[in-house]
């Protein structure tokens, strides 16, 4: 039993309610006939994740570090995970609003970018499989697409299988932005990995601008020859080049609004 409380989450829980993350779970509970509290739970979760990193069951051995209601067991903060996972496109949208309304969020550029995370079983899944890890390991692994916004705050997150491709991931990032977030016109930032000719299409269909990096002693003589320009349409990238020789930005030169 832990018999003190920690009060220095107060200024996580009142960013919580802020952004109205416990108002999503309390009216998707009402349509459910879960007995737990499931915004107690996400909580208990989101608070020692903050503070306290430790596992699942971690988190739930030290739930009573919070002046927070703990009265449900292991086995339901488990069974908690499935409606958080079916409710995740409402809480991302939740958390997008309140930051463009409350904080000023802009939503113009963002950044995206693919990592994985590694796992220590015997056999491959239909979600972890063996892939290219940024670790070198030889588990199977998850991949990550993860979106920010110009400040580097998260905007939204997919799961892709381990032995996907980083740059076939753009495009499904860019749907979720367009159709659950309802954002347009904006400017993608991202690595050479996601240079390929049909996230290029995808992007330029949709009224997207690009900003991506990309290697010239792999490019054709044509485009060499543009970087290497006098009056080019971005001077100051130029002029960057002559200290970093193997690598530009391609960028569509147009306005947005």
């Amino acid at each position: 039993t832990i018999s003190r409380k920690n009060i220095g989450y107060a200024a996580l829980s009142f960013l919580y309610h802020e952004l109205g993350i416990d108002t999503v779970l309390n009216n998707r509970q009402r349509g459910t006939k879960f007995s737990a509290n499931l915004n107690s739970i996400f909580k208990m979760l989101v608070f020692s994740r903050a503070l306290f990193p430790d596992s699942t069951r971690g988190a739930w051995e030290n739930r009573g570090i919070f002046f927070e209601e703990a009265d449900y067991s292991h086995d339901e903060v488990y069974r908690a995970l499935d409606y958080f996972l079916a409710w995740r496109p409402a809480l991302v949208r939740q958390l997008h609003e309140r930051l463009k309304t409350r904080y000023g969020r802009q939503t113009l550029l963002f950044y995206y970018d693919v990592t994985n995370y590694y796992f220590e079983i015997d056999e491959p899944d239909s979600l972890r499989a063996k892939g290219v890890s940024k670790e070198h390991r030889p588990n199977p692994i998850v991949q990550m697409g993860l979106l920010l916004d110009a400040q580097g705050l998260p905007v939204s997150y997919e799961l892709y299988r381990g032995n996907t491709n980083d740059g076939t991931t753009l495009p499904s990032m860019l749907d979720d932005a367009v159709l659950d977030l309802g954002m347009h016109h904006l400017i993608m930032v991202a690595d050479k990995g996601m240079m390929s000719g049909d996230n290029i299409a995808k992007l330029r269909l949709g009224h997207h601008g690009y900003v991506m990096s990309y290697s010239v002693r792999g490019a054709d003589k044509a485009f060499r020859s543009m970087c290497w320009m006098k009056r080019a349409i971005l001077p100051s990238t130029i002029r960057t080049a002559r200290s970093l020789p193997n690598t530009r930005v391609a960028m569509r030169p147009e306005r947005y609004g």
